[in-house]
């Protein structure tokens, strides 16, 4: 018995839809960015442990947006959100429980979901004024 399948990036893609064309050129939109929990294949260098710990997005030195690492490795992680918002392409996340910042860029991002890739090493959070 023969199957006609089609896959999904066959199909036409509608303008001010969510689907849209990805760019190929573009880390954050590409089609080889894992999505969250899709047990699709994924291009990273260490494996991921999975955490649960609270972090915080660093945009300026007075913006940051809490979240959750739900699982970390030498080169990045993936991030939980409670609301939905682009990232930009390059910021700082604070992880609250080892008080370390990672200077970070966006991989990819559907959802309240993003995989990030850590930029340069960790180093100790600046202590707050009061």
């Amino acid at each position: 018995m023969e199957q006609n399948l089609t896959t999904q990036a066959s199909l036409p893609k509608k303008e001010g839809s969510a689907m849209i064309q990805a760019d190929k050129n573009d880390p954050v939109n590409s089609k080889s960015a894992p999505a969250a929990d899709d047990g699709g294949p994924h291009h990273r260098g260490a494996h991921r442990k999975r955490t649960l710990k609270e972090a915080k997005v660093i945009l300026t030195d007075s913006t940051v947006m809490d979240c959750l690492v739900r699982d970390i490795s030498e080169g990045g992680a993936r991030l939980a959100f409670g609301d939905a918002f682009m990232l930009p392409k390059e910021f700082r996340l604070l992880v609250v429980s080892t008080n370390t910042v990672f200077p970070a860029r966006l991989l990819w991002q559907r959802g309240l979901t993003a995989g990030i890739g850590f930029t340069g090493p960790e180093e100790p959070a600046p202590a707050r004024k009061v």
